[in-house]
């Protein structure tokens, strides 16, 4: 699905204000200021046509265990 250029401008005004105003009090906070920054980066990429940027992302860092299969690797 491909969004038009004003839907990407906007949503990309939207993403920039909310990170403006965020507020970094706790974990969760600042797991959304990452969100929120890659949300930025993938919106720009977008924008100038430019695809290797999304193909960099290496994830969020999951919480709570890890998964048994990487439990098993590691030892």
């Amino acid at each position: 699905m491909s969004l038009s250029p004003r839907c990407i401008e906007t949503l990309l005004d939207l993403a920039e204000n909310k990170l403006c105003c965020l507020d970094v009090t706790d974990r969760e906070d600042a797991r959304e200021r990452v969100v929120l920054g890659r949300c930025i980066q993938e919106l720009r990429a977008e924008t100038s046509g430019n695809m290797v940027a999304m193909a960099d992302y290496t994830g969020l860092r999951r919480r709570g265990r890890r998964p048994r299969s990487l439990e098993l690797a590691a030892a």
